[in-house]
């Protein structure tokens, strides 16, 4: 690798693509992207990176005419390299056969522990076995842990009997190849009857950096071992990488261990929302449908599935589309049903939107002045508005509510020291700013401008 750069995205950054995109772009001025390969860890990841790739270029640089770039996870990189092979006539099983097979060599009715076996053979099965009577001493635990190797080797043996491999075992076979093919490639540019010569980017024959010259690492959080070591190589091989690793992530770890020489980049934190938005939908279904599109758009950007949160006015009517519709498009769910209805914010808000509604109602206004879910109205009204108000017999409306202040004085004789003269002025003042703010919220017309103008005083005030 001559030139590599590691872009840091803090969690809950926005568009963090556009780095990795800008960088391709400036490098590939004639739109022929065919020389980048775009690593990632599943299909739905590519997917998405090269839509999102097509509206950047649609929008930033205003085409759509362009050669794209290849995209691959690291089993399909390590697959099309298997099948170019002399040996690539061995079938390669899938994955979820593997616990299957497992359960057959063990022969007791304990398919969960088939699928430990499976896990550990995927990701740290690498001469352990000479290391285990070093690590447990305990001796039913150590013979617990050979009969388990016992049964993975088994399970090697079996597959080699019936001319099949594991995917596993492609990525290993894939890494000692590619190693070999990286050190002939350094001592002699392009050696005679080179496999090179074989095909094409397209097909992949063997990945030299002759057939990509840019590598793009997107979408990794906590790669296996033999993940990490693909991707080092890789980017070993290539003339220019480029990676995108969020905050706190393996891969970011393994990335600047193993690179100890990159360039690196942090991000920008931006907000998740900069603005209210307002969906109109012909249908319930077609409501859910946008709701997962948005939540999946999230995580796209980097939240986190914990941090979003999706409210219905009455769940049981939403709650089997919901199931249905997030799981079709990918969306993690966890449903829980909780009545808001009674929680002090959501009083606090219903108690503001009265006074909106109503023309400033004594009861309701008192309580929005004087609940702690508005900290920063100032404390001259949480402290007063309720014996001025019972003191000049408000019972509702804003000209009552402004003229506050006078109607005491009056029902006083005008015999009230300066004392509370200064107070009810000061109160005076602010209670006219807060009925100022409400009346703006008032004038709003359009549903969307009411609910910007809603929340911009719902942060004045400390909601």
């Amino acid at each position: 690798m001559k030139q590599g750069t590691l872009f840091i995205a803090p969690i809950g950054a926005r568009n963090k693509r556009e780095a990795l995109f800008r960088e391709i772009v400036s490098i590939h001025p004639d739109n022929n992207f065919s020389s980048v390969l775009f690593l990632g860890p599943n299909n739905f990841v590519l997917s998405e990176t090269k839509r999102q790739f097509f509206s950047y270029l649609k929008k930033q640089h205003n085409t759509s005419a362009y050669i794209p770039f290849q995209s691959l996870t690291i089993k399909q990189v390590a697959s099309i390299h298997q099948e170019s092979q002399p040996h690539g006539g061995q079938n390669v099983i899938p994955e979820h056969i593997r616990p299957l097979v497992l359960f057959e060599i063990l022969g007791d009715n304990n398919i969960g522990y088939a699928r430990i076996l499976s896990d550990l053979y995927r990701k740290t099965l690498i001469q352990i076995k000479e290391e285990i009577s070093a690590l447990i001493f305990e001796e039913k635990s150590r013979d617990r842990a050979e009969r388990a190797i016992e049964v993975l080797r088994s399970y090697e043996n079996e597959l080699k009997g019936k001319d099949l491999i594991d995917p596993v075992d492609v990525l290993r076979d894939f890494i000692k190849i590619i190693s070999q093919e990286s050190g002939v490639s350094s001592q002699q540019s392009n050696p005679p009857n080179s496999p090179l010569q074989k095909g094409g980017l397209s097909e992949l024959r063997t990945l030299n950096s002759t057939l990509f010259n840019t590598i793009v690492i997107d979408g990794f959080f906590d790669p296996t071992p033999l993940e990490t070591e693909i991707i080092k190589t890789l980017m070993d091989m290539a003339e220019t990488a480029f990676v995108l690793a969020e905050e706190g992530s393996d891969i970011l770890e393994s990335i600047r261990s193993n690179q100890p020489g990159i360039e690196t980049r942090q991000l920008k934190r931006t907000l998740m929302r900069e603005k209210t938005g307002c969906y109109k939908y012909p249908s319930m279904e077609d409501e859910v449908e946008g709701i997962a599109g948005n939540v999946k758009k999230l995580l796209l950007e980097g939240m986190k599935p914990g941090e979003i949160t999706v409210s219905f006015p009455v769940l049981s009517k939403y709650l089997p589309m919901v199931r249905r519709i997030f799981r079709k498009h990918g969306v993690p769910v966890n449903i829980g049903e909780y009545d808001l209805s009674a929680t002090r914010p959501l009083t606090a808000l219903d108690e503001l939107l009265n006074c909106i509604a109503e023309d400033y109602p004594r009861n309701a206004f008192l309580s929005f002045l004087t609940s702690p879910c508005f900290p920063l109205v100032p404390d001259v009204l949480k402290e007063r508005a309720v014996s001025y108000s019972y003191r000049a017999g408000i019972i509702k409306g804003k000209q009552s509510c402004l003229s506050l202040g006078n109607t005491i004085q009056d029902r006083n004789n005008g015999k009230v020291s300066e004392t509370e003269k200064k107070r009810l002025d000061e109160f005076q003042k602010e209670i006219s700013r807060i009925i100022s703010t409400i009346e703006n919220i008032k004038q709003k017309k359009a549903l969307l401008t009411f609910l910007d103008e809603f929340e911009s005083a719902l942060t004045q005030w400390g909601f």
